[in-house]
């Protein structure tokens, strides 16, 4: 399913993520391996939840709700942890 290769003295790995019913091929760090995996999963819950939640959305807004769902999750983080540091 993956290769590995050295990349400027880095391990690469190459992978194949998939989304709903399509597949990205990536080249990432070996050490960002599993976050990769963990954010294919994630997304791909979040696609089902909406999926269930609205049947007759098409997957251009099945997909754009859960960009915004993440994005929003991702910046809510950041700003807590902005205000934490300023405490």
């Amino acid at each position: 399913e993956f290769q590995q290769f050295e990349k400027n003295k880095i391990l690469q790995q190459q992978l194949k993520i998939k989304i709903g019913d399509r597949e990205y091929p990536l080249v990432v760090s070996a050490s960002d391996l599993p976050r990769m995996r963990d954010a294919e999963k994630l997304i791909n819950e979040r696609l089902q939840e909406y999926r269930n939640t609205f049947p007759t959305a098409d997957r251009t807004d099945l997909m754009a709700m859960t960009a915004l769902f993440l994005a929003n999750a991702l910046l809510s983080n950041s700003d807590s942890n902005a205000t934490e540091s300023t405490i």
